[in-house]
């Protein structure tokens, strides 16, 4: 089998990776416009512009590339409960609140 080599990855801000890893702990689009304090637009223009970066199709693919990069990795569930307010791991890298998701 003949494995083609992976192209280089553009650079990634900080906004971007927190995006692709509050995608990868389940987080919609209005969670992570609230802990970002940026506008829901603006942050489904954010994933699509991920998805070009990284070839991907859809949300799970993104998430899936951005750990096969090495971009994110894979952490424990983020909530104990889905209905608790006790959160890990989200975000928990950038300065900013973990999401409430």
């Amino acid at each position: 089998m003949i494995v083609s080599p992976q192209p280089p990855i553009p650079p990634l801000s900080p906004q971007e990776i927190a995006v692709l890893r509050a995608l990868a702990d389940g987080c919609q689009s209005k969670e992570i416009a609230a802990v970002l304090a940026r506008s829901k637009p603006t942050v489904e223009a954010t994933v699509r512009l991920l998805c070009v970066k990284l070839n991907a199709r859809s949300r799970a693919q993104l998430v899936a590339k951005a750990i096969g990069y090495g971009i994110i990795e894979i952490r424990t569930p983020l909530v104990e409960d889905r209905d608790s307010s006790v959160l890990r791991g989200a975000l928990s890298d950038q300065l900013v609140p973990e999401p409430d998701c």
